[in-house]
C-alpha cells in the first residue's frame, strides 16, 4: 500500500528526542508513506468433501511503515532536528491531522533516516515499527486558564442550592531566567488522592503537557526536557504508590510540548487539571535548580 500525503494533511512526529511536524506549508515534508494497511492472519481448517473452509481464528499483525520526506531551507539545521527526533530505541508517535481530527500510531524506529545528498532540500527515509496496530484517536479537548466556569446546562432544576458559576482556582507561577538562553525544565506531578488528567501550561508561549491518566493517590510523573534525559531514555517517567517506577511516555498526549523551557524574562506557568486539581502537587525545576510550585 502507498499513501501520498494531501496538502491538508499535517503529520507530527513526537518522541523524547523532540517533535517534528510536516505540513505542506513548511521546511518540513512527508511525501509518501508505505505499511499504512492492517494486515489479518487467517487460520482456517477444511475437512474432506467440504466447500470451502472454515475460520478458526484470526490475528492482527503489527505494522511495518515506511516514511518517505524532505527537508528544505535550512538544510543542514532541519536535517539534525530530524536525526534527534526519529531516536533509536526510543518510543515514539506519529500523528496525522486532518479535518480538526487527530490520530496516532505508536512504536520505534527499526531503521533511522537516511539522507540523500542535496542543495535546498535533501530527502529521506525512515522506517517504524509498530506493534498494536491500530490508530488511536487523539481528543481535542480546549481548557479554560482563569475566571467563571459554567456549572449548569439548560434546561435544569432550581430546586435546592446550587451554583450557576464559580471562580476557578487556577493559580499562575512566574518563572525568571535572568540569562539569556532558554533554560530546560523538569516538572514533578504528584497525586495527593485522585487527580483526573493533570496538564501544565506555559501560558505566554501557548505549549502544555497533558498526563492522559487518571492518577491514583500518591502515584507521580517526573518530566523532563534535558536533553541529556532524553537520551538517556529517561524523559517521562512514571511511579506508582509503592514506588514502582516505569516508562510514563505513553501517557503524555500526543500535543504535548516535551520541549517546553524557560525562555529568558518572565514565563507564566499554570497547572490544571480536568477533575479534582485541589488533589495535584506539581512543582517545576529549572536548569539552574531553582524550585517553583504551581
Amino acid at each position: 500500500m502507498e499513501d501520498s500525503v494531501n496538502q491538508d494533511t499535517k503529520i507530527r512526529y513526537q518522541s523524547v528526542g523532540g517533535i517534528l511536524n510536516f505540513a505542506y506549508e513548511s521546511e518540513f515534508w512527508i511525501t509518501k508513506i508505505t505499511g499504512l494497511q492492517t494486515d489479518i492472519s487467517l487460520n482456517t481448517s477444511q475437512s474432506v468433501g467440504q466447500r470451502g473452509s472454515t475460520v478458526n481464528g484470526q490475528s492482527v499483525q503489527p505494522k511495518k511503515v515506511t516514511v518517505n520526506g524532505a527537508v528544505f531551507g535550512d538544510v543542514e539545521a532541519n536535517r539534525a532536528k530530524v536525526l534527534a527526533a526519529v531516536l533509536p530505541l526510543h518510543e515514539a508517535r506519529l500523528a496525522f491531522i486532518q479535518n480538526g481530527g487527530t490520530w496516532y500510531l505508536e512504536g520505534w524506529p527499526t531503521k533511522t533516516p537516511v539522507f540523500e545528498d542535496g542543495f535546498g532540500v535533501q530527502s529521506f527515509q525512515f522506517q517504524f515499527y509498530v506493534p498494536y496496530p491500530y490508530f488511536r484517536s487523539a481528543e481535542q479537548k480546549s481548557y479554560q486558564l482563569s475566571g467563571l466556569r459554567a456549572l449548569w446546562h439548560t434546561p435544569f432544576y432550581t430546586g435546592g442550592s446550587f451554583y450557576i458559576s464559580k471562580y476557578t482556582e487556577n493559580a499562575f507561577c512566574r518563572v525568571e531566567n535572568t540569562g539569556n538562553v532558554e533554560q530546560a525544565i523538569t516538572l514533578t506531578l504528584y497525586a495527593a488522592a485522585e487527580v483526573s488528567k493533570p496538564v501544565v501550561y506555559n501560558v505566554e508561549r501557548g505549549g502544555y503537557i497533558r498526563v492522559d491518566k487518571i492518577m491514583a493517590p500518591n502515584e507521580r510523573m517526573r518530566i523532563s526536557t534535558h536533553d541529556k534525559d532524553k537520551d538517556a531514555g529517561q524523559a517521562v517517567r512514571f511511579f506508582t504508590a509503592d514506588g514502582s517506577e516505569s516508562n510514563g511516555f505513553k501517557y503524555i498526549t500526543p500535543d504535548s510540548d516535551l520541549s517546553m523551557g524557560v525562555a529568558p524574562g518572565g514565563n507564566i506557568f499554570m497547572a490544571d487539571a480536568a477533575a479534582n486539581k485541589q488533589n495535584l502537587r506539581c512543582t517545576l525545576v529549572t536548569a539552574g535548580g531553582e524550585r517553583h510550585s504551581l
